[in-house]
């Protein structure tokens, strides 16, 4: 079984360990080990229960109380509370503690609820930068690109907003994934339950869980919230790879659109009198070539086969008790370190891109994208329907090209030669109107639609996100919360025992 504290720190490609307050809460409230926690649990509702003897509870009781005072490394494990007690007590005292138990015993979940936690807390700080960076451009103009090509204009923001709200949806499913890494699977005996008077929903409180895997059979074959996690892991990164490869293009001397800095400490950035940027081994011209971005694409790799693990481990296991249990943690642990690893130094390179907002705006004035909404002025204005609309406007687009025209320079003849050709007659369009209807800018003012790229449109969604982040926020703290309470809760309980 993979034991989360045996996995490396948890760290971003460069090295830089994400920490805040938060994880610093989450970490503490799942020490000295998780089997502690679970081990204790079980014992205090055994003892509350009066299925240990009662003449053994306060013996019993200070002695958990010790051990957690002073944490002894070689009892983590399943059973440790047990052990110790018997090597302290003697057998006739402790030798009961985990009556009415098997494996898997809660460890799994408890491995992954507590990096996954931590995970949340890191995906709601990139959504953040996500969402200040697509502020910070609601009005800069760029090319909108279908099949690679340029479509129509848009802002930065927009673009940015398109790829926060996909995000957005998906951090449902982690949410989702953390419930399902809150269920409690204790008190199943091997599958069908125990006659004994256990409490289980007790040990749900006393383990900030959220409720039972009811059914006792379901509770050892459990294997679906790993599943639903690691999927909904894998296609958060995919949406970050498909981000990713945008900046890739748009970060090359083609394009020129953005420059994406190194983080590395190797290199020395611009303020301190370095180039901001690496290089290739071999080629010297190299100078902007950050390998985050190529880095994350394999990250999504990375989670596609790991998604693929997680489901063939639970597929090809019969619904009981099989070894395969405690296993279907490991997928979705290793997909929580990739994920932390790969997107945590997004945190960082978001507010550091440098976006050349004139180099955007020429790239879109010289090309057509504003023919859209050309088309839509000869159907409102001129009184053509849209395919004599299309129609006219393609042949001035095909002979603008031939001449080399850019868009915003257009001549009015270009456009009623077209129309003539296709429809016998000019369309009635003035000079100013159609270079009007063909700046990127006016277009994305006026393209206002509920969603469309207009700075006011784009402000609205905006607003209503960064509420919508916060609330996210809040239920992760609550979620910490609930777990600091129940750990309080639990030990306060023990200490009546003693």
């Amino acid at each position: 079984m993979t034991r989360d504290d045996a996995l490396p720190p948890v760290q971003d490609i460069y090295g830089f360990v994400y920490e805040t307050e938060l994880t610093r809460r989450i970490d503490a409230v799942h020490a000295p080990d998780h089997f502690t926690w679970i081990d204790t649990a079980w014992a205090v509702m055994l003892m509350r229960q009066g299925i240990v003897p009662a003449e053994h509870a306060p013996r019993i009781a200070a002695a958990l109380r010790d051990f957690w005072a002073a944490p002894d490394k070689r009892y983590f494990d399943f059973g440790g509370i047990e052990r110790f007690v018997i090597d302290r007590e003697g057998l006739d005292v402790g030798g009961s503690l985990t009556i009415g138990r098997t494996i898997p015993p809660l460890r799994q979940i408890f491995a992954v609820r507590h990096r996954l936690l931590k995970l949340m807390g890191m995906l709601h700080d990139l959504q953040e930068a996500m969402l200040d960076l697509a502020e910070e451009h609601l009005e800069t103009v760029m090319p909108g690109y279908t099949h690679v090509r340029q479509a129509q204009p848009e802002t930065f923001g927009h673009y940015l907003l398109s790829a926060y709200d996909p995000v957005d949806r998906v951090m449902k499913w982690v949410e989702d994934g953390a419930a399902a890494m809150s269920l409690n699977e204790l008190g199943c005996g091997a599958l069908a339950g125990v006659s004994l008077p256990i409490d289980r929903d007790l040990t749900s409180e006393y383990l900030g869980l959220d409720g039972l895997i009811e059914n006792t059979n379901d509770a050892v074959a459990y294997t679906d919230g790993f599943v639903h996690l690691t999927a909904a892991l894998a296609n958060l990164v995919s949406i970050f790879s498909r981000l990713t490869l945008d900046f890739q293009f748009w970060s090359g001397e083609e394009y020129g659109f953005l420059h994406i800095p190194w983080l590395a400490k190797r290199h020395r950035p611009a303020s301190e009198g370095g180039q901001g940027g690496g290089h290739s081994h071999f080629m010297p011209n190299k100078l902007d070539n950050a390998p985050i971005i190529e880095r994350t694409r394999i990250a999504a790799a990375e989670l596609a086969g790991l998604a693929t693990e997680s489901l063939v481990m639970a597929s090809r296991a019969p619904h009981a008790d099989m070894h395969e249990m405690l296993h279907m943690a490991d997928a979705p642990l290793r997909a929580i370190h990739a994920v932390h690893r790969y997107l945590h130094v997004w945190i960082y390179t978001l507010p550091r891109m440098t976006v050349h907002r004139e180099r955007m705006l020429a790239v879109t004035k010289q090309g057509y994208s504003c023919a859209s909404e050309l088309a839509m002025r000869l159907v409102t204005d001129h009184g053509l329907n849209y395919r004599m609309a299309h129609e006219v406007v393609h042949e001035m687009v095909a002979a603008a090209r031939t001449a080399g025209i850019p868009a915003t320079e257009l001549p009015l003849h270009l456009l009623d030669d077209a129309a003539q050709r296709s429809i016998g007659r000019p369309t009635g369009m003035t000079q100013e109107a159609l270079r009007n209807a063909m700046d990127p800018e006016h277009f994305v003012r006026v393209t206002t639609s509920r969603g469309g790229t207009s700075p006011a449109e784009c402000r609205r969604m905006l607003d209503e996100r960064r509420p919508r982040l916060a609330e996210a926020r809040g239920r992760l703290v609550n979620r910490v919360e609930t777990l600091e309470r129940a750990r309080a809760r639990l030990l306060a309980d023990l200490d009546q025992l003693t």
